[in-house]
């Protein structure tokens, strides 16, 4: 998995690894701001 952040973080992502959906969910809220829209594309 540390292989796999790797190469996303040398292409331009901002890669994070979490076990739980706790710990994503966790994290998103750190990135989302008051007002914001999120999308997902699928």
């Amino acid at each position: 998995m540390q292989k796999l952040i790797e190469t996303l973080k040398s292409c331009g992502y901002d890669a994070h690894f979490v076990q739980t959906k706790k710990e994503a969910f966790e994290l998103s809220k750190t990135f989302i701001k008051e007002g914001m829209s999120v999308g997902l594309g699928g």
